[in-house]
């Protein structure tokens, strides 16, 4: 199998300042992965080929924002494609982009890419500067509460008036801003749950929220004093009172008569 290789990486700043064993890691996962980007880790046979043993939190974290951890011991190269196979993809008429559909649907991320790619079309358009006055605008009335949609982002997929943009949408986003998942959907959390509102009750667009509040919030996450992260095992305990707060007034008594009228 052959695949394609950008001669111009060497002077791209990102791909310069690598250490060489990344260098090398690098060129390993765009000639290891399948036609879809996906890479089955295998951290024996990478150290088998390349000659270096690698540590894997070490290399997520040097590829943060190029390589996605999908689950299930993959991760995922969303740039793969487009740059293997051209921006025009088309699966109804061409058979190779039709395989990697079917790839995309067994690894459970044609949503995701279709989301991102629909990000890569918007940015790739010959009206770029046009659309950039535009999304200037969207966002002064937005925070005027005008009532503008909140989902409509710049560089993402569109969804229907009325419904919120889902958690794999916005992360398909904000992809190559190097900015952690779990933050995301934190943020995300606390924005689906204000029906797309910020913490003032201004309807806000979620791309632009998650990224002003990684701005601000950063040093804190890093430090790991924020107030929203997560214990190390992913649960983050919930608030004694907010089950009686979440729970109708008929339910409320219901529980109270069941634990004796204890504060829950």
């Amino acid at each position: 199998m052959k695949r394609f290789t950008e001669t111009e990486k060497w002077n791209d700043p990102w791909f310069r300042k690598l250490a060489p064993n990344f260098k090398l890691l690098w060129d390993y996962l765009y000639t290891r992965c399948d036609n879809s980007g996906v890479w089955v880790i295998d951290w024996e046979s990478a150290a088998f080929h390349i000659g270096i043993v690698f540590n894997q939190e070490e290399a997520q974290a040097v590829f943060s924002g190029r390589v996605q951890d999908i689950g299930r011991g993959r991760w995922w190269i969303p740039k793969f494609i487009a740059f293997q196979f051209g921006d025009e993809f088309n699966p109804e008429k061409s058979r190779v982009h039709k395989s990697i559909e079917n790839l995309l649907r067994r690894h459970g991320l044609y949503t995701l890419w279709i989301a991102y790619r629909e990000g890569l079309d918007r940015a790739q358009d010959k009206d770029k500067d046009k659309d950039q006055a535009q999304d200037k605008d969207k966002d002064k009335v937005l925070e005027k509460g005008s009532g503008e949609k909140p989902s409509q982002a710049a560089g993402m997929a569109r969804v229907p008036d009325g419904e919120l943009p889902s958690l794999e949408q916005v992360k398909a986003a904000v992809m190559t801003s190097g900015i952690p998942d779990e933050f995301i959907e934190l943020v995300y959390e606390t924005w689906a749950g204000r029906s797309g509102k910020d913490g003032a009750g201004v309807a806000i667009e979620i791309v632009r929220y998650v990224r002003s509040r990684w701005a601000r919030e950063q040093a804190d996450w890093r430090s790991g004093t924020h107030r929203l992260k997560r214990p190390v095992n992913g649960h983050a305990k919930a608030p004694e009172e907010s089950l009686l707060a979440k729970t109708s007034r008929q339910e409320r008594q219901r529980i109270e008569r069941q634990y004796g009228g204890k504060n829950l």
